[in-house]
């Protein structure tokens, strides 16, 4: 009776994470943007290819869609935590 319930447990987690991580992961992405932007300007003087490079950094950064990624993680972290109910009909009555 206890194992389907832990099972259940641990599985719910693991959507939680899923949905918890990926905004931890776009904030971190998002001060990586900054950071290249602050090294491109930091550059700019010093070396062309350099501040180049981070520009091209951030430029990729810039055009990821962050929407999209959201949804996705949101969306596959609720079918987890769904799923999670599958080991609650092995409990025996």
């Amino acid at each position: 009776m206890v194992i389907p319930v832990i099972c259940s447990l641990i599985i719910w987690v693991v959507g939680f994470v899923i949905i918890i991580g990926e905004r931890l992961v776009v904030r971190q992405l998002k001060k990586t943007q900054k950071q290249l932007d602050k090294n491109a300007e930091d550059a700019q003087f010093d070396d062309n290819s350099a501040s180049l490079a981070y520009s091209m950094g951030e430029a990729a950064l810039d055009m990821v869609p962050w929407f999209y990624i959201r949804t996705v993680c949101i969306v596959l972290g609720m079918i987890i935590i769904a799923l999670g109910f599958v080991p609650l009909g092995f409990i025996a009555i």
